[in-house]
């Protein structure tokens, strides 16, 4: 083995490590769900209660245009309530997760904080790319760990049955990993796709260019 190709092995090699840390594929192998984690830390950010916006089902995707937000619903007493409806007038920071994934649950106490401090310009929308095929357990599931983790953003959730679960991912370029996580401008703009997880000063670099603060 020559030194270039050595080199060029520790460098993949080394690409593939730090990618495994920070996202999920959806084809890796399902792991259940450890509520536990992170408590602490998810305390301390809510210290005092927080009422989540609630647990819906994906009803319908809209078609896609590129570089745009596509508008995508949710059930909610048999009305579908439309995404761009229940975001009108705010930026979005639209983050696609599943339970099963450890990056997505290490970075949702930053998401918590982001959406308590900048809940007046922005709403955050949680996208959960669930495995379990139905929504009665997939629901249980997420709604079971946004009790207990205190996170106070709407989620919408996609079971592995739901036949919307392929559109939607489409509708935003193929969703290859989670955490994946679009923000958007009060135009419906995509300003950035980031993939994998990040903490809560590298999410309000980017909020803060969208925002035109930077």
């Amino acid at each position: 083995m020559t030194n270039n190709t050595r080199f060029f092995f520790i460098l993949a090699f080394s690409f593939i490590i730090v990618f495994s840390q920070s996202a999920c594929t959806q084809q890796k192998k399902d792991n259940q769900p450890k509520n536990t984690e992170n408590v602490q830390k998810i305390q301390e950010v809510n210290s005092k209660e927080v009422s989540s916006p609630g647990v819906f089902e994906l009803s319908e995707v809209g078609e896609r245009t590129e570089n745009k937000l596509v508008d995508f619903y949710y059930k909610n007493l048999d009305k579908n309530v439309s995404i761009k409806d229940y975001a009108k007038g705010k930026y979005i920071f639209l983050n696609f997760w599943g339970t099963w994934c450890p990056p997505c649950r290490r970075e949702i106490p930053e998401i918590i904080e982001i959406q308590k401090e900048l809940k007046d310009q922005l709403v955050v929308i949680g996208v959960a790319l669930e495995r379990q095929p139905d929504f009665e357990s997939a629901g249980k599931n997420v709604s079971e760990f946004v009790a207990a983790n205190g996170i106070n953003y709407l989620n919408v959730v996609v079971p592995s049955g739901n036949p919307n679960r392929m559109k939607i991912a489409g509708a935003y370029g193929g969703i290859q990993a989670v955490p994946t996580t679009f923000l958007v401008d009060k135009d419906g703009n995509i300003f950035e796709t980031i993939v994998g997880g990040r903490s809560k000063a590298e999410f309000m670099q980017s909020i803060n260019r969208m925002m035109g603060k930077q």
